[in-house]
């Protein structure tokens, strides 16, 4: 299985077009972006990049617009960690990304660099214990904390960008999150979103779990709890 991918040139690096050599772990891309000396940047080792915060991709922003990050200090104090694409045009319609189960904003540049060189103006976070954002790694006390951080993060959006038109795009997991933040705002009122996309969403899992896994997550994360794995879990 080989994939080709469009030649791109980036301040500072070059991308070269080749047979994907990750075809599963990469399939939505085929390039090596590489520097000046000749060293290939990305993607990163097959072995680490799904499970850390590696980029991707090298975050562009369109002519006249931005491109940038910052942090947002949930109520527990966990820092949110945001990637924006601003347009040139305040009024441009914004398009806040809400990523899958395992995945980070980082899985998502190339789609922020297009959108963006095509008028709209993107957000996209990580969710808490994902990428660069804190908490425990992939563990929440309460799953309703998620729609919590991505309220949040909309409200902040609607701060930086008000009067432009607000779509909320979920994938996988993020869909759920963003299915829920939109039933919240229906229910309260609120009008902040313009659209909601829902791409590949999680909303009805087929899997088939036997007893004996079952069994197993629970000794797993009983060890965990009581500290026996040497693995300290939120209980907040």
């Amino acid at each position: 299985m080989l994939g080709i991918a469009q030649t791109r040139h980036h301040t500072g690096a070059h991308t070269r077009v080749r047979p994907s050599r990750y075809p599963y772990e990469y399939p939505h891309t085929s390039t090596e972006v590489v520097s000046e000396r000749g060293d290939v940047t990305w993607p990163p080792s097959r072995n680490t990049a799904w499970r850390t915060s590696e980029d991707w991709g090298v975050p562009t922003a369109a002519a006249g617009g931005v491109y940038g990050t910052h942090s947002l200090a949930m109520a527990d104090g966990t820092t949110i960690f945001v990637r924006y694409w601003q347009a040139a045009d305040p009024a441009a319609p914004v398009l806040v990304l809400a990523h899958g189960l395992g995945a980070h904003t980082g899985w998502f540049i190339d789609v922020g660099n297009e959108l963006n060189a095509r008028g709209l103006t993107v957000y996209m976070n990580d969710h808490r214990g994902f990428g660069r954002s804190g908490g425990p790694r992939g563990h929440v006390r309460q799953g309703a904390v998620y729609l919590d951080d991505l309220s949040q993060v909309v409200d902040e959006v609607r701060k930086r960008r008000p009067g432009a038109p607000l779509f909320l795009l979920g994938h996988s997991m993020g869909a759920i999150f963003a299915l829920h933040t939109a039933a919240r705002d229906a229910a309260g009122g609120k009008a902040r979103l313009s659209g909601l996309i829902l791409v590949n969403p999680w909303v009805r899992d087929s899997a088939k779990v036997t007893p004996a896994w079952r069994c197993g997550c629970l000794v797993v994360g009983c060890s965990a709890r009581r500290g026996w794995c040497g693995r300290r879990v939120d209980r907040t």
